[in-house]
């Protein structure tokens, strides 16, 4: 029962890393950009919903989705002013350039914000729900359902005629213009959308973490982590990836020793990648 426990616990952590991944793994299929700014969209979103929620007291599921949106903005505001010029110069200066803003954005998060974490009010209570000896969070299981709807919604999203265009773009962004695909508008919308989903992915894990402006450091290895454990840029990929990710920590953790627990999980990470370099599903699963 130690092990079911150690699963399910280990379902909720997973849950938010498959909004990274996801994340990660959009703008890499779409651009074949690595984001390593993608951490502090993640922070941004914490502090916005601790804005939304703690501050102006604003009911959480409308802090959610303004949470969702707020990030798409900011993330669609920084491609227009840091990124859009850059496209067509080496993918190291654009590599470089999301490490800058993210040095930027994590500064002047700082600056407003300080740096003493902050504490987010539970959203339902702490009183755990019982089956049998198996201890349920009903705070978990609403980051869990959404987390899924979120995921199940972005993945029928791009079977439609977004998903076709930036396949299309991926490809040749010349041949898909002459197909009448506004490439611009399509770079856009993937940055938005990423966004989005850091944003909130933070904004989910900050009843159960403090909000803080370090935390984007962390959780963008974890992110990526994923990301790469399920295939980089493979949308199914990386919810399988960010799933196993969170339990593996999980249960490192209590068998082994707290302390390990990320070292664990990239230890598994690097050994599927010496084993399947494309990760798990990055070669036999059909991308987006």
């Amino acid at each position: 029962m130690d092990l079911l426990q150690q699963i399910v616990s280990g379902l909720t952590t997973g849950s938010l890393y498959v909004l990274l991944a996801l994340g990660v793994s959009l703008l890499y299929r779409a651009l074949e950009i690595v984001n390593f700014a993608y951490g502090e969209t993640f922070m941004l979103g914490a502090f916005t919903g601790l804005i939304l929620y703690d501050w102006l007291h604003i009911p959480f599921p409308i802090t959610l989705i303004l949470t969702m949106v707020i990030s798409g903005l900011i993330g669609v505001l920084i491609e227009k002013i840091a990124y859009r010029r850059l496209y067509k110069k080496h993918h190291l200066i654009l590599l470089l350039a999301t490490v800058g803003v993210s040095v930027f954005i994590r500064s002047g998060a700082t600056a407003v914000f300080g740096t003493v974490p902050q504490a987010f009010p539970s959203v339902f209570g702490e009183k755990p729900i019982m089956l049998g000896t198996l201890i349920l969070i009903p705070q978990n299981l609403f980051i869990l359902g959404v987390a899924c709807v979120i995921a199940i919604i972005l993945q029928i999203f791009l079977k439609g005629n977004f998903g076709t265009a930036m396949r299309a773009a991926a490809q040749s962004k010349d041949a898909a213009s002459l197909m009448g695909i506004n490439i611009v508008s399509t770079t856009v919308a993937t940055w938005g959308i990423s966004s989005a989903l850091g944003g909130v992915a933070g904004l989910l894990m900050s009843p159960i973490f403090f909000v803080a402006t370090t935390v984007g450091t962390s959780i963008l290895i974890k992110g990526f982590a994923a990301a790469v454990l399920g295939g980089i840029g493979n949308l199914p990929g990386a919810i399988v990836g960010g799933l196993l990710l969170g339990i593996i920590e999980n249960i490192g953790a209590f068998y082994i020793s707290s302390t390990w627990k990320d070292g664990i999980s990239f230890a598994v990470m690097l050994l599927v990648l010496m084993v399947r370099p494309a990760g798990l599903f990055g070669k036999y699963i059909e991308k987006i």
